[in-house]
């Protein structure tokens, strides 16, 4: 059969002063959350996680649980008024 690779990001939060995220059509308000993923196949569990109860601890788990030999990246971008620009 096919051999997964480790998922790995193609650009990384943190290493410019600004990152650029194509998100088409989503209009951001302070305290969204955005969760950054990079998975060959997320468990379906993934899906239907309870925002309110969405951290890394609970997401991470989620994944590793649907399968844990396969690797991922994620993270959580949380907005706030500072973060936000009328553009």
């Amino acid at each position: 059969g096919q051999t997964l690779l480790p998922a790995l990001p193609s650009q990384l939060l943190g290493l410019d002063a600004w990152s650029n995220l194509h998100i088409g059509g989503f209009r951001a308000r302070s305290g969204d959350q955005v969760v950054l993923l990079s998975c060959s196949s997320p468990a379906e569990e993934f899906y239907s996680t309870i925002p309110d109860t969405a951290d890394l601890d609970v997401l991470s788990r989620t994944l590793a649980k649907g399968d844990p030999d396969q690797a991922f990246w994620l993270g959580i971008l949380k907005l706030d008024d500072r973060k936000l620009s009328d553009e």
